[in-house]
């Protein structure tokens, strides 16, 4: 399996699901900002209401993205005036906090007016704005006359490949054991899987570890194949859920192995970092480590 750098996630978008959230209008040519050609693209119906006149594009899930692009056809005036919403897939939450289907929270948007330019984009920073999934286009205002004015090509740049996603297909695996000292208690595959699976759309009790005292526990994750790893990113609770912790790990460690074994046949890991949280992880809710 491929592990690459610098990738556009709309390439493979449909390969984890993702795709063409909804338009207001002219749903059929939605798919067309997907296609990878500057000739063919979307723009709303004429006749669409002003609240009638977006497009959602899903991701399919969660990534590390530092720019999103949009680009109009070249032939035509761009789209003068649009806000643009991006959304890293949470759900609102109702009066008692919980998930509300079909919802989405937009934590990040920007209108651009006056827009003459046909590739405009928003710069990303990886901290204040961790992750997107869903990206959202409000086009406002007078549409141009000419019907060849339309946006033709939607771009989101990551920092590369997640070698956490689809696990199972790539003979990987994911083993939680809470409690190393006591109980040693093995989470099941399917519970701990809803920690490498892209998706923060989902609130549930499986993704935290809850105990009245202190206990040594351990996250293993078998990438099924060796790979030149280069950030590993430990996600909690950046969405700042209601009475919740962003990032509870008081002292933590993070090894790594490329699968060779010692001589009494147990692998053979590295310490790649040592200590307690920082003032950082707990603020974002998220602890970066590359190496």
């Amino acid at each position: 399996v491929a592990a690459r750098q610098r990738i556009d996630a709309v390439a493979n978008a449909v390969a984890f699901g993702g795709g063409i959230r909804g338009a207001g209008s002219n749903e059929a040519r939605a798919t067309r900002v997907l296609d990878g050609d500057g000739l063919t693209g979307w723009r709303p119906a004429e006749d669409a209401d002003t609240g009638d006149r977006w497009l959602e594009l899903d991701l399919g899930r969660a990534v590390a993205a530092d720019r999103v692009e949009f680009v109009f056809a070249r032939e035509a005036p761009p789209f003068p005036l649009f806000d643009v919403l991006l959304s890293t897939g949470e759900p609102a939450v109702d009066l008692v906090a919980n998930p509300i289907p079909g919802s989405l929270v937009y934590s990040t948007s920007e209108r651009f007016r006056e827009n003459g330019e046909h590739v405009v984009g928003i710069d990303l920073d990886l901290d204040s704005h961790p992750f997107v999934r869903v990206i959202r286009i409000d086009v406002l205002g007078e549409l141009p006359l000419d019907l060849n004015a339309q946006l033709v090509e939607i771009h989101v740049l990551t920092v590369g490949d997640n070698l956490a996603l689809d696990l199972p297909d790539k003979g990987g695996n994911i083993e939680i054991v809470i409690d190393i000292e006591d109980n040693y208690d093995v989470a099941s595959l399917g519970n701990s899987l809803a920690l490498a699976d892209g998706d923060f759309s989902l609130w549930t009790e499986v993704r935290r570890i809850n105990r009245l005292v202190d206990v040594i526990s351990r996250m293993t994750l078998d990438l099924g194949a060796v790979y030149s790893v280069d950030l590993v990113r430990m996600v909690a609770d950046f969405m700042r859920r209601p009475g919740q912790f962003r990032f509870n790990f008081e002292s933590y460690e993070v090894q790594t192995s490329d699968g060779s074994l010692a001589l009494d046949g147990t692998l053979i890991w590295h310490r790649q970092f040592a200590g307690r949280a920082s003032r950082q992880n707990r603020d974002l809710g998220i602890a970066n480590h590359p190496f």
